[in-house]
């Protein structure tokens, strides 16, 4: 076990090969614990001079075993005042729980059988480096995955990257943007890339705000995808009509080639509510409050699908906060009046 480190004032220069630009490398070891550091103001030298955005603050290993039984907990990893434009928070560590990842240019990437919840990220931005593709999540691998009770915002480049699991599942998740510039990102994006190709895809209770946009899509990359998508008790606030992009196989749904739309092969999307921007905004869903209920007659309370009695999800029945969410369930990742909502942040 790591405990209570802190690690500042890194800085690096050129192009340094995988492992040579981190704080704790982990590499092929298991059943290690990482929890309560503190990793802060690194910097870089320029990309004129040859530096690529390489820092990696935890590493672990893309390969067996995996890092098997190795978490991360309660960290914080920011970048201020001179890195927000650089680093990673973590990489290849299976599990990852209550941390805080924020200003910087990439948050959390996990590999194999996934576990990410209870985390806080936000202010990822434009690397400094163009070759660095920026997100807030990334989970990589053939093992199943669970993206839980997490909120992200102003985020740059596409939130939550899945793909290539036999079972993904995404639920009470809360993503907003309130950057105009750049463009935003869509919120939950499953990634179909060949040979890595997914099985069913469980997106549900999550609370998705993207105002010009889309806010799940399938892309296709190679002529991947995936066997089913589920999309069930969300909350989506978006300016268009329909929020979630995907193809059917058999071509039910086209999309202009352009668009890079996946495909799946079959789909099930019921008891989602679709607000747009203003609409929300006067029920009383707002950034101030992240976007939770705010009365009992919020149109989310109580017009969920009681997914705990279904018995394709694994549903544990709590909500964002921890709190049960009872026999009558809202939709989005808020319960109201469940006292919860919140996050938990390293202190």
């Amino acid at each position: 076990m790591l405990d209570g480190f802190e690690i500042k004032n890194m800085y690096w220069t050129g192009a340094p090969a995988y492992g040579n630009a981190v704080g704790i490398a982990i590499s092929t070891s298991t059943h290690v614990r990482v929890r309560n550091c503190y990793f802060h103001s690194w910097s870089h030298d320029t990309l004129a001079n040859g530096t690529l955005d390489r820092l990696k603050l935890i590493v672990g290993d893309t390969n067996p075993p995996f890092n098997n039984g190795s978490v991360i907990e309660n960290c914080e990893f920011d970048g201020h005042p001179n890195g927000v434009d650089s680093g990673m928070a973590t990489y290849a560590v299976p599990t990852v729980l209550n941390c805080h990842a924020h200003d910087m240019s990439n948050g959390i990437l996990v590999s194999n059988d996934v576990t990410v919840s209870g985390c806080r990220i936000h202010d990822i931005n434009k690397s400094f480096d163009p070759a660095c593709h920026e997100n807030g999540i990334e989970s990589t691998g053939s093992g199943n995955q669970r993206i839980f009770n997490n909120v992200l915002y102003n985020t740059c480049a596409i939130v939550i990257f899945v793909g290539g699991a036999p079972v993904c599942e995404v639920f009470n998740n809360v993503i907003y943007n309130p950057r105009t510039e750049p463009l935003q990102p869509i919120p939950i994006q499953i990634d179909t890339h060949k040979p890595r190709v997914g099985g069913t895809v469980y997106i549900y209770n999550n609370t998705l705000v993207s105002r010009v946009g889309a806010t799940v899509r399938i892309a296709e990359r190679n002529e991947g995808s995936i066997k089913k998508l589920v999309l069930k008790n969300n909350l989506f606030i978006t300016g268009v009509k329909d929020p979630a992009q995907y193809q059917l196989a058999g071509g039910s749904r086209t999309f202009p080639k352009a668009q890079a739309i996946g495909t799946t092969e079959e789909v099930s999307v019921s008891n989602n509510l679709i607000l747009k921007p203003e609409e929300a905004e006067a029920k009383g869903y707002m950034i101030k409050n992240e976007y939770r209920p705010t009365g009992s007659s919020s149109p989310t309370v109580g017009a969920g699908i009681n997914l705990g009695k279904e018995a394709e999800f694994r549903f544990h029945g709590l909500d964002i906060g921890g709190k049960s969410r009872g026999e009558k369930w809202d939709i989005g990742a808020y319960q109201y009046g469940a006292d919860g909502g919140e996050t938990k942040n390293p202190k």
